[in-house]
């Protein structure tokens, strides 16, 4: 279980995680089950019931993963106050909508210094190949790093997506590989909780984390940089 009620993030000299072995004999990094329910997955649980606030709840459970206990309502108030104009407005105005660089803003507030990574330029001219892609992510996470990622939410999940849902950030919470050595997949913690979608049906998944196969992520993401700590925070 993680450490909370700290008054500012850790910062580690080496990674404490480890690997275990699921029941098919892959190496899973990152105890992703184990930390679900320690992390946010009721978004849009704040006093201006915004719901468009899923890179404010990454960030709260960034902090959390840091060992600070923090809250969306906290993470928002700040952004409210300091930082919204440097928001991303989806479609004519969402509120609580992030872009990388108000996420990577907010992180700096609570003591966390964190880079942005390049994803892809467009869907049709790729800055990186898959394996490129897949694997930076899967390092950063292996040396116990905070990752927030944004996906597009059509091709991540249809069956949530809004007129005013394009992008939705995710926390990569874990690194699945094979006893190869080769990155099967990826588990993500989505604030929204638990999805119902068909095709994550028998997925391992709990309180919001959820098993997403490497081609997967690597498809549904966005064009929006990637947020990852310079510090080891897990």
């Amino acid at each position: 279980m993680m450490e909370l009620n700290r008054k500012f993030p850790r910062s580690l000299e080496h990674t404490l995680i480890e690997y275990e072995e699921d029941l098919d004999g892959n190496m899973v990094w990152g105890h992703p089950l184990d930390i679900a329910e320690d992390l946010i997955n009721n978004q849009g649980n704040n006093k201006k019931n915004w719901k468009d606030t899923c890179g404010i709840c990454c960030i709260a459970n960034v902090l959390r993963l840091a060992g600070v206990n923090s809250t969306e309502q906290e993470v928002l108030d700040y952004y409210r106050k300091s930082l919204a104009v440097l928001s991303v407005r989806l479609r004519g105005g969402t509120k609580g909508a992030t872009n990388s660089e108000s996420r990577q803003a907010i992180l700096k507030h609570y003591g966390i210094e964190s880079i942005l990574v390049l994803s892809l330029c467009n869907k049709e001219n790729k800055a990186k190949d898959e394996a490129e892609v897949i694997n930076e992510i899967a390092e950063y996470v292996e040396q116990g790093k905070g990752v927030i990622i944004s996906v597009n939410s059509s091709d991540y999940d249809k069956s949530r997506c809004t007129s005013n849902d394009v992008n939705h950030a995710l926390l990569v919470t874990g690194v699945v590989k094979s006893c190869e050595g080769t990155i099967v997949g990826f588990f993500i913690h989505d604030s929204r909780g638990k999805t119902k979608a068909e095709k994550y049906k028998n997925r391992p998944q709990k309180e919001g984390t959820l098993l997403l196969y490497a081609h997967e992520l690597f498809m549904c993401l966005s064009p929006e940089d990637i947020n990852v700590t310079k510090s080891i925070i897990r």
